[in-house]
C-alpha cells in the first residue's frame, strides 16, 4: 500500500513511478487487484497453471468472513479436517481411546468410508470368490443386519449386495461390528469403552443441533462432541452429500459420463436494462482485461453467455460497449433536461395576457384545451427543473468525493488557495504574486526569436544544398 501511494503520489506531481526490485520469487505472484478478483471468481477449469497456484493461496489466505466463522467454530470445536482420514487409515489396533469411540458412530454414518479398512468377517465371507457372497447367517445375525429370514430371492440378493467387494472391503463386516458395539453399550463405561448405540438418523439429528445444551442424554453429548471434532460442521456434510446425489444422477443420465456437451435445460441471463449498471459492469470487466496476460479469456458480460474470446478482441468490443452506453447515457439525460424557453411561469395561467394588452394565444381553443396546454407545460418545467437539480446535486456529490479523496497536504494547499483568492501564489504566499525576474524578459525574448530564425535559415540552406547535391549526382 505504501508503495502505491507514493507513486500515486509520483503521477500527480508529474513524475515517473519509482523502479524497484523485488525477489524472483515474490515478483510472479505481484498482481493487479482486477486480475486477483477474476482469479478468485474463476471455476479451476478455466485457469492456468499459474493462477492455479494463486487461486490455491487465496482459498488458503482468505478474507472471507463466512468461512472465518465457520473456521472459528472448528477450532472451538477442536475440529481437524485431516483426523477422520488419519484415523480410518490406522490399524484398529492402535487406535486411542477416543479414536475407538468415534470408530463407532463413524461406521454407522459412513459406512462406505471404511471400505478397506475394517477386518473381514472370517467365517462369513468367502475369500476365494471375486463375488464374495455372504453364506449361512445366523438367525441372530440375521436379525441384527435388519433382514428377515425367508426363501424369498429378494432377501438372498440383500445377503449379496452385504458382501460386496469381499475380503476387507465389505461392508457386511462393517454392519455386523458396528451392530455388535451397540450391544456393550448399555452399561456407562470409561472412556475408550463407550459405544455408540445410535442409528444413523439419530446420529444425523444429534449432529444437527446447534449446541450440546439441546441435548438430552450423556451418550448424546459424547456423541455430539466427537462429530463436531472429527466430522466438522454438519451442514457442510449435507452440502457434500448433495453434491455426491447430484453427482450420481448425473451419471445415471449421461451414461457414466461426467459432463454434458449441450444442456438444453439451461436458462440464459437476461441483460441489465439500467444503463448506469450496465456501464458499471462493463467498466469492470474492461480493467479486468486490461491487466489480463492469458492469450483468450472467458467473459459473459457483452453477449450475457459465457464465451472464450481472444483478449485483445474482448478489450476492444468492451471499449466500443462502453462508448456507446455513456453516448446512450448522455442522450438521456440532454432529452430529460429539455427546458421550454418560449415559456415562463407567469404565461401559464388560461387567461394570460401580454404587457401591450394582446392574448398570447390567438387560436381558437377553448378554456379546457388552454387549460390542459397549461398544464402540460407545467409538469414538463418541473421535470426539468428536478433534472437540473439532480444535476447540481451530482456535481456537489462528485466534488464531496474529490475533497475526501484527497490528502492533508492537498487539503492544506487547497485551503491557503481559497484563503488567497483568485490569482494568489503559494510562493510568496500573496495576491498578487510579488515574483520579480533576475533578467530582462522582453530582451531575452526578442533573443530567443531572432535564434529560432536563424536556425530556420540553417534549415532551409540545407535543404538546398541537399536538393543540388541529388540533382547533380542525378546528371
Amino acid at each position: 500500500m505504501k508503495e502505491e501511494e507514493e507513486d500515486k503520489s509520483r503521477e500527480m506531481r508529474g513524475g515517473r513511478k519509482k523502479k524497484r526490485r523485488y525477489n524472483a520469487a515474490v515478483e510472479q505472484f505481484r498482481l493487479d487487484r482486477n486480475e486477483v478478483l477474476r482469479i478468485s471468481e474463476t471455476p479451476f477449469a478455466k485457469l492456468v497453471r499459474k493462477e492455479v497456484g494463486i487461486k490455491k493461496l487465496l482459498g488458503k489466505f482468505h478474507d472471507d468472513a463466512e468461512l472465518m466463522r465457520r473456521k472459528a467454530e472448528q477450532n472451538a470445536s477442536g475440529f481437524n479436517p485431516f483426523l477422520a482420514a488419519e484415523t480410518r487409515h490406522k490399524d484398529s489396533a492402535t487406535f486411542t481411546p477416543e479414536q475407538k469411540e468415534w470408530a463407532t458412530v463413524d461406521k454407522i454414518l459412513n459406512p462406505g468410508a471404511w471400505i478397506g479398512y475394517v477386518k473381514p468377517l472370517g467365517e462369513h465371507a468367502d475369500k476365494h470368490k471375486a463375488s464374495a457372497k455372504l453364506h449361512d447367517l445366523s438367525k441372530k445375525e440375521m436379525e441384527e443386519l435388519g433382514v428377515e429370514e425367508t426363501n424369498d430371492n429378494a432377501v438372498s440378493e440383500k445377503k449379496n449386495l452385504l458382501g460386496m467387494l469381499g475380503g476387507r472391503m465389505n461392508i457386511a463386516s462393517i454392519a455386523l461390528q458396528a451392530n455388535k458395539d451397540k450391544k456393550s453399550s448399555r452399561d456407562v463405561k470409561p472412556l475408550g469403552k463407550w459405544f455408540c448405540e445410535f442409528g444413523r438418523d439419530k446420529i444425523m439429528d444429534i449432529w444437527s443441533k446447534t449446541n450440546e445444551t439441546e441435548l438430552k442424554t450423556n451418550d448424546e453429548e459424547r456423541c455430539y462432541k466427537l462429530l463436531k471434532a472429527y466430522n466438522g460442521n454438519f451442514d457442510e456434510y449435507v452440502e457434500c452429500q448433495k453434491r455426491i446425489e447430484e453427482r450420481e444422477e448425473r451419471l445415471k443420465l449421461t451414461h457414466g459420463r461426467d459432463w454434458i456437451p449441450i444442456r438444453l435445460d439451461s436458462n440464459g441471463a437476461t441483460l441489465e436494462t439500467d444503463i448506469d449498471a450496465r456501464c458499471r459492469t462493463v467498466l469492470s470487466e474492461l480493467d479486468k482485461t486490461t491487466v489480463y496476460q492469458n492469450q483468450f479469456m472467458d467473459s459473459s458480460v457483452l453477449h450475457v453467455a459465457p464465451q472464450r474470446f481472444p483478449t485483445a478482441v474482448l478489450r476492444l468490443e468492451l471499449e466500443r460497449e462502453l462508448d456507446r452506453l455513456l453516448r446512450e447515457q448522455i442522450y438521456e439525460r440532454e432529452r430529460a433536461s429539455k427546458f421550454l424557453v418560449d415559456d415562463s411561469s407567469d404565461s401559464d395561467a388560461p387567461g394570460y395576457v401580454k404587457e401591450g394588452g394582446e392574448h398570447e394565444d390567438n387560436s381558437d381553443d377553448d378554456d379546457d384545451t388552454r387549460q390542459r396546454k397549461a398544464e402540460s407545460r407545467r409538469k414538463e418545467r418541473r421535470q426539468n427543473q428536478r433534472a437540473s437539480r439532480a444535476q447540481d446535486d451530482v456535481k456537489a456529490a462528485q466534488k464531496r468525493i474529490l475533497m475526501d479523496t484527497k490528502s492533508a497536504e492537498e487539503m492544506m494547499k487547497m485551503r491557503e488557495l481559497q484563503e488567497l483568492g483568485f490569482g494568489g501564489c503559494l510562493a510568496c504566499k500573496k495576491n498578487p504574486c510579488d515574483w520579480v525576474s533576475m533578467v530582462d524578459v522582453d530582451k531575452v525574448m526578442k533573443r530567443r526569436e531572432q535564434i529560432a530564425d536563424e536556425l530556420n535559415y540553417i534549415r532551409k540552406v540545407r535543404r538546398r544544398c541537399e536538393a543540388k547535391r541529388s540533382e547533380a549526382q542525378q546528371n
